[in-house]
């Protein structure tokens, strides 16, 4: 799905969902089918000049995993235990890409159809992110009246240079 608006002065603004399915290396670290959405913003060289340069930044979550941890932590004074608390946490882990790119792109000037030619050239940003979440009503680990996140901590991320291509049409 895709939202194309085009101002007065003919710049093009894109906002379109994203599905990633892993091939080749990548789909032997992981089976995920991600998802996200991507906006872009293009302006066109000059008047009556079908050429666009602009800028185009998406996010996909490509797998997440859940788990809960429920332990009682004991308090013990002189050898006997006096009270038991426990603690309910949940460790969600997410793994994202985020893309930028300066794009250019070519468009036919037809009048129904305008098919075009894009290249672009950016980055990507994967990563995978581990927050340690305290459940519960009863909060011993965070305060109450803000977010329940103990911890959160990025484990692995890749900052790699990107470039590529695309085609399509606008109606």
């Amino acid at each position: 799905m895709s939202v194309l608006m085009e101002t007065y002065a003919q710049a093009q603004f894109n906002l379109s969902g994203q599905v990633a399915i892993p091939l080749d290396d990548f789909s032997d670290n992981t089976d995920a089918i991600g998802g996200g959405g991507r906006a872009s913003l293009l302006f066109p060289v000059a008047p009556r000049v079908p050429i666009f340069l602009g800028v185009e930044f998406s996010y996909l979550n490509y797998g997440a995993n859940s788990q809960r941890v429920n332990e009682d932590i004991e308090i013990v004074a002189v050898g006997q235990v006096i009270d038991r608390i426990p603690i309910n946490l949940r460790i969600q882990t997410n793994n994202n890409m985020v893309n930028g790119f300066t794009v250019i792109r070519v468009k036919a000037p037809l009048p129904i159809v305008q098919p075009y030619l894009d290249g672009l050239v950016g980055f990507n940003y994967l990563y995978t992110r581990t927050r340690v979440l305290e459940e519960g009503n009863q909060r011993y680990l965070t305060d109450p009246e803000e977010n329940n996140v103990v911890n959160a901590r990025t484990q692995l991320s890749s900052f790699v240079f990107s470039y590529g291509g695309g085609w399509g049409y606008y109606v």
